[in-house]
């Protein structure tokens, strides 16, 4: 997984990190990053999109061996 979130482009998996990992709020990682809670969301719910769309490759790659 942590492989995977380095291919995220790199606003979504900042966030990701910030979200996920490090605990902080969409307020706190606006603060930080200097974008709005909005955008931060944004970036949080594109970032879990493309994971999943990761996981489930790496997934079809697994079974198909």
């Amino acid at each position: 997984i942590l492989k995977m979130i380095e291919l995220l482009p790199n606003a979504s998996g900042n966030v990701f990190r910030l979200f996920a990992l490090d605990g902080y709020s969409h307020a706190e990682i606006g603060d930080q990053l200097g974008i709005s809670v909005g955008t931060s969301k944004w970036h949080l719910s594109e970032a879990r999109k493309r994971l999943r769309e990761l996981i489930a490759k790496q997934t079809l790659r697994k079974n198909a061996e």
